[in-house]
């Protein structure tokens, strides 16, 4: 029962909540800015995220899914693949990584500290989450205060959804970017 509660308040806290209204204009936005694959802009809301659609969007976010892949470092990634070049971008930035056995494992559904992870990276805020503690309690410390899980679940549990994803890029989209006088509870970068 406390945790309820405890959830309860936390969740009043975390700003507007995100009706359809909201959504739509979100959605809207994510298509001018072409942050979302076609696939992506089709599926249900409540589809799960994979990490190749993760890598897409966070991608797009750096403006960085241009060229070419000229290196095939995973054998389950296609160069041909919509995604491809957002996700070896992602790993050359070290914002998202393999698997074992030169696999990147594209299909694998995301949950929440893997979005909030990447949408911190790509801030610029990942020395502040590793020096509160780095993956994941740091990142969520940083993403806390940053006010990223507004409108979002908190249950790693539950499935990260496209409705999820929009939801955090809308909210990364009006957050400042990570700047040297960046500070948590009193430490320094």
């Amino acid at each position: 029962c406390f945790s309820l509660i405890v959830l309860v308040i936390f969740s009043l806290g975390m700003g507007t909540v995100y009706s359809k209204e909201n959504n739509n204009a979100a959605i809207e936005k994510m298509k001018i800015l072409n942050l979302f694959s076609e696939e992506m802009l089709l599926a249900d809301a409540n589809k799960a995220v994979t990490r190749e659609q993760l890598a897409y969007t966070a991608a797009g976010l750096l403006g960085t899914r241009n060229g070419m892949v000229t290196v095939n470092e995973f054998t389950d990634v296609s160069a041909n693949s919509a995604y491809a070049q957002a996700i070896y971008q992602l790993v050359s930035e070290k914002i998202m990584s393999g698997a074992e056995n030169q696999k990147f494992n594209p299909k694998e559904e995301v949950n929440i500290d893997h979005a909030i992870k990447a949408m911190v990276q790509i801030l610029g805020y990942q020395s502040a989450a590793e020096a509160k503690g780095g993956y994941p309690s740091g990142y969520r410390v940083v993403a806390m205060d940053l006010g990223l899980y507004r409108g979002l679940s908190l249950n790693i549990q539950n499935a990260f959804t496209i409705g999820d994803l929009i939801k955090l890029v809308d909210t990364v989209l009006d957050t400042e970017v990570a700047n040297s006088e960046y500070y948590l509870e009193g430490e320094s970068m």
